[in-house]
């Protein structure tokens, strides 16, 4: 979905609760973003019948995090038929999904990922209503790359 005028606060946190969409402003959208959709590397992976999901993977992402020297360089995405976490780390090239409530490694020497629930723990309080994609590096603190509803 293209809107030429922009977006409001509300359509960019209802995007957030959403699978395959990403806001851009239409000349992003058009000159740089690079549209890649593939298919899903979870539970659709697995399916032998019915819908295979695909990932539309979001925006590249270089960033520097605590405790990591250097940047780290990403895409995430979200399966629109299983609607599990991607994650696709450039510094290492291996491109996987992450399952709820489980962390995975990448090829990036003491990179952990996780799919959580949110939780008393992270300072949540009442019915958990999201699951949230976090990064760790080294033991340090983890931080938050995406979130999605719980379904």
């Amino acid at each position: 979905m293209i809107c030429t005028a922009g977006h409001t606060v509300g359509a960019l946190r209802r995007a957030q609760d959403a699978i395959a969409i990403a806001l851009l402003p239409f000349d992003e959208a058009v000159d740089e973003f690079e549209w890649v959709y593939e298919p899903c590397l979870g539970p659709c992976a697995d399916r032998k019948s019915g819908h295979r999901g695909g990932v539309l993977w979001g925006e590249f992402q270089a960033t520097g995090f605590q405790g990591n020297p250097g940047w780290v360089m990403l895409q995430t995405g979200k399966c629109d038929g299983c609607h599990s976490f991607h994650v696709w780390c450039h510094d290492c090239g291996e491109k996987f999904a992450v399952p709820d409530d489980k962390s995975v490694t990448c090829g990036c020497e003491g990179r952990e990922w996780a799919s959580v629930q949110e939780s008393a723990a992270s300072g949540h309080v009442g019915q958990p209503t999201s699951i949230w994609l976090m990064m760790r590096e080294y033991g340090g603190a983890p931080t938050t790359l995406d979130r999605r509803p719980i379904r």
